[in-house]
């Protein structure tokens, strides 16, 4: 009724409390009062299948996807049914036939996708025109408030001002512009309430199953201990070399973020890592845990993981122990994605739906009871969103949700920093207070965070490596030198070796001017030395300033020394050439 009333409107409920189904009622009041015939829905690539699938459940009303090729895509475009749904990716693509079609309603489905809105898909969603116009998302802010003004100015450009008003108000900053925290957040929870809808858990919390999460914390073995603390020295020398010079170049920071995720892959499985060897304790322990829940328990359950590899060797171990399963990834076609989905909540043989984050949005996954996370996500909201899939409207059964940790690593200090971000979302939605200070929260910058997540920690020293249990590396025999005969080393070899014989004549003639008093003074050889060289110098008689001057041979003429070197610039370019084909 809200979003009918307002007509434009920000539906920001927790994951799993109905924002879609609260959608399709809205749709159906403007359908009978105010007569809309059209309605443009984008979503995510992996959510729009699920949306037709749930308007033919709650309505008689037609709906298409628009997919394929452009000229199937124009078809679609052309003939329009009263849904009309698409994807972020294909806004880009086809923003021109989008404003073709007209629509009375554009329903943006997790609009977390245009928090930024430098990104070219923010810029083209906000083209777009309707008369209604619904944004539904649970997270509209992730890691700062400039996300919040983004997805609002969707909805109402002139609600929270223009945005450099809006963050000179917000914005605490330090004499050098440092972001230090934000204030008058209550202000802007005003400012928003005639056009935010939102529910939290608590809220609703009679209507939703229980809920229980456990933490189950391995080791480090100490295969994957020597490579993690090789990556972990790396990033040391590397946060060294930043309090000496107090700044990184580009490449750094990139080696920065190479090492922090090869230490995080290594806590997963040392095959992540090398691609060769597989030592990973979370697997063995992930052997346990759906023994547990899939055969004794007989529940279904959703494992997630960043790496599409984990899911991989996550599979590997499903299939040893029986237990069937799906798996979701950014590489599956979004047409595929509906069946694997329906496979999982139909066959009660399939008990396990593995995902990436490609399946931690928009998906409706109350088939299963459990949920396993391999890893922390960075992000608060995106572990809300993984878990959302599940313990969600519609769960009549509790939810077991499991978090596996290694221990005495990065993954302990991740899930011990992802607060801060959790409490800038608290205190503009759901306890709205005047400021949050990052520094009273502990909030760093990227690299001071970094020094202090691996700076050497007390009490957590790096785990004892067994020679003997680990598999030494065979060294590479050094190839053997190949004679190279005098006759044959070509032009090139023999002015190299001329250009190295007059470079030792040369410092042979200077030592030879000394050797006589070799047993003289340092002082004395000095000043033999200044001799030698002082004929060398002389001084140019307009600037007086010194002139390295360097006899040549009558053969040394200008011609001669500007074609040798036009020929080696010529060698060089050609080479370059050769290699940049290969």
């Amino acid at each position: 009724m809200f979003a009918a009333c307002r007509g434009r409107v920000v539906l920001a409920d927790d994951m799993g409390l109905g924002k879609t189904v609260q959608a399709l009622a809205a749709v159906e009041l403007l359908r009978r009062r105010k007569g809309i015939e059209r309605v443009l829905v984008i979503a995510p690539a992996s959510v729009k299948y699920q949306w037709k699938t749930e308007i033919e459940k709650f309505t008689d009303l037609p709906a298409q996807v628009i997919d394929g090729l452009l000229p199937r895509r124009r078809t679609l475009y052309a003939s329009p049914a009263f849904f009309t749904l698409t994807s972020y990716e294909l806004a880009l693509k086809d923003v021109r036939y989008m404003h073709e079609l007209s629509p009375d309603l554009i329903i943006l489905d997790e609009a977390q996708r245009i928090r930024n809105w430098a990104t070219a898909t923010a810029r083209t969603i906000k083209q777009l025109k309707s008369r209604y116009a619904f944004v539904l998302t649970g997270t509209p802010i992730e890691n700062k408030l400039e996300e919040l003004f983004s997805v609002v100015e969707f909805i109402d450009g002139r609600r929270l001002g223009p945005a450099f008003r809006f963050l000179h108000e917000h914005r605490t900053e330090d004499e050098k512009g440092h972001l230090l925290g934000y204030r008058g957040l209550d202000r802007i929870h005003e400012r928003m309430a005639p056009i935010l809808l939102r529910r939290t858990r608590a809220e609703v919390l009679k209507e939703l199953p229980e809920r229980t999460d456990q933490i189950f914390r391995v080791p480090l073995t100490p295969e994957q201990a020597e490579p993690y603390y090789e990556q972990s020295e790396l990033l040391g020398q590397l946060m060294r070399k930043w309090e000496k010079q107090g700044w990184l170049s580009e490449i750094d920071q990139k080696r920065i973020l190479c090492c922090i995720q090869n230490m995080r892959m290594l806590c997963n499985s040392t095959f992540l890592f090398d691609k060769e060897t597989h030592h990973s304790p979370k697997l063995q322990e992930f052997r346990e845990i759906l023994t547990e829940l899939a055969i004794e328990e007989n529940r279904k359950v959703v494992v997630f993981s960043e790496y599409e590899r984990m899911t991989y060797l996550a599979g590997e171990e499903l299939r040893k122990l029986g237990i069937g399963f799906v798996s979701l990834h950014g590489g599956v076609p979004s047409r595929q994605r509906g069946a694997l989905i329906e496979r999982f909540r139909d066959d009660p043989a399939c008990k396990v739906f593995l995902s990436t984050d490609a399946g931690g949005v928009g998906l409706n996954l109350q088939a299963a009871s459990a949920v396993v996370n391999f890893e922390p996500p960075w992000n608060p909201a995106r572990l809300e969103q993984r878990i959302g899939r599940v313990h969600r409207l519609g769960q009549s059964r509790p939810v077991h949700v499991i978090h596996m940790l290694t221990s005495d690593s990065i993954e302990e200090r991740v899930w011990e920093t992802m607060r801060l971000k959790k409490s800038l979302f608290v205190g503009v939605f759901d306890s709205p207070t005047g400021e949050v200070s990052f520094a009273k929260l502990g909030r760093k910058t990227v690299l001071q965070a970094v020094k202090e997540i691996f700076a050497e920690q007390p009490g957590r020293p790096k785990p004892v490596i067994d020679p003997a249990a680990s598999v030494p590396l065979r060294p590479m025999a050094p190839a053997a030198p190949q004679p190279v005969e005098p006759a044959k080393a070509g032009s090139i070899g023999k002015a190299a070796v001329g250009l190295i014989e007059a470079g030792v004549k040369f410092i042979e003639s200077i030592a030879g001017h000394g050797t006589a008093g070799s047993s003289g003074s340092a002082e004395a050889s000095g000043s033999r030395l200044e001799q030698v060289l002082g004929g060398l110098f002389t001084r140019d008689t307009k600037t007086n300033r010194p002139v390295l001057s360097i006899p040549l041979p009558e053969s040394m003429s200008q011609e001669r020394l500007a074609a040798a070197i036009s020929g080696l610039v010529s060698t060089l370019g050609g080479a370059v050439s050769v290699a940049g084909k290969q």
